[in-house]
């Protein structure tokens, strides 16, 4: 059977029976997993093994572990710093920050692929324009050239760690978009706010408006995802 184009995720620590029906459909091609899903990291090693036991090929598991405030694992895990102070690093001394960015991105995947998680959803390559919540402090830089070294630097594969864990995450059009939305709760988690403008259905206490919108997505934006090597 070949993986399909669903990611969906689990309500719990462990995997029911339910959770198996779910995972063999064959529209399913992974799982992404929560905080609310981590217990420790031997539960961890634990639960993806088990996912990945479901069927053949295995499922891919990811994970939001950027660092800051989207750091899914926490206790047994290295703390990560935020991608800003990361640019932060940069503008001080541009070698270092790179360097920086290149030792953050194998950690985080060092740690990750010794539980078995094959993808984290990280960095975020949108670009801090310093208007919306939703990117923050997750943006290296507002600087596109920058954000698209610092990016490289993030996911160059070292020291043998298994290529392809770290995935650029997009949000385009986020970074431009300064309306206040309303937070809301989505299968037991909270969404902050800003988040809910990228999410269809989802209600806002004002139309956001993002360049895109506008007719008017800057070459700025879409510089860092193609920057490559």
């Amino acid at each position: 059977m070949s993986l399909g184009p669903l990611m969906v995720d689990l309500p719990g620590t462990t995997i029911t029976d339910e959770d198996r029906e779910v995972m063999r459909h064959p529209l399913v091609g992974g799982v992404i997993l929560f905080a609310r899903n981590f217990v420790d990291p031997t539960q961890l090693t634990e639960l993806v093994a088990g996912i990945h036991a479901v069927r053949s090929p295995p499922l891919i598991v990811a994970v939001d572990q950027e660092g800051g405030r989207v750091q899914r694992f926490q206790q047994g895990f290295s703390r990560l710093p935020p991608a800003r102070l990361i640019g932060h690093a940069f503008d001080q001394d541009p070698k270092a920050g790179i360097e920086l960015a290149r030792r953050v991105g194998w950690l985080m995947a060092a740690e990750l692929r010794a539980h078995g998680v094959d993808i984290s959803f990280a960095p975020v390559v949108d670009l801090d324009y310093g208007v919306n919540e939703a990117i923050g402090t997750r943006a290296f830089h507002k600087r596109s050239d920058v954000v698209g070294q610092l990016a490289v630097a993030y996911v160059t594969r070292e020291h043998g760690v298994v290529a392809g864990l770290p995935v650029l995450a997009r949000l385009t059009g986020i970074a431009s978009a300064s309306a206040t939305f309303t937070a809301y709760v989505e299968d037991g988690e909270t969404v902050e706010p800003g988040v809910a403008q990228a999410v269809p259905g989802a209600s806002s206490t004002e139309p956001g408006t993002t360049p895109a919108q506008n007719g008017a997505t800057s070459s700025q934006d879409v510089a860092p995802i193609q920057t490559g090597p």
